[in-house]
């Protein structure tokens, strides 16, 4: 391979980089709200884990979970600016009383208003 082509590929090695790298930013940028926070989503808290909903299609209208496999309910809310600190204890208001399942890494959380399940993914802090 001669000069010019090991500079090219040095080239899109670099361009790659950049792009990658304003691609990271974009994706941070749009987790932020407008004052630079970093986005709180609906979460909640069981068993010192905090579980969040970022979609909603994470709501499963056909799933259906037995009573015996409830493992308890959510009582507190804390203000939707923060993420709750408290086992049973949800970001938002709409989530006391619900009945959740931990199943398979994931929490089921029933949604009172229409009986679906929503499913919670465990949050790391990334």
């Amino acid at each position: 391979m001669n000069t010019t082509g090991k500079q090219l590929i040095i080239y899109v090695v670099i361009l790659l980089a950049v792009a990658i790298t304003i691609g990271l930013f974009l994706i941070h940028q749009n987790n932020q709200t407008a004052d630079g926070q970093d986005t709180i989503w609906p979460a909640v808290r069981v068993n010192g884990q905090i579980y969040y909903c970022l979609h909603t299609d994470d709501y499963e209208p056909a799933l259906s979970v037995e009573e015996s496999r409830i493992d308890g309910y959510i009582t507190s809310c804390v203000d939707s600016s923060q993420y709750p600190t408290e086992d049973n204890q949800s970001n938002y208001p709409t989530a006391v009383d619900c009945p959740y399942a931990e199943i398979n890494g994931v929490l089921l959380l029933r949604n009172k208003y229409n009986d679906s399940w929503i499913i919670l993914r465990p949050y790391h802090g990334d």
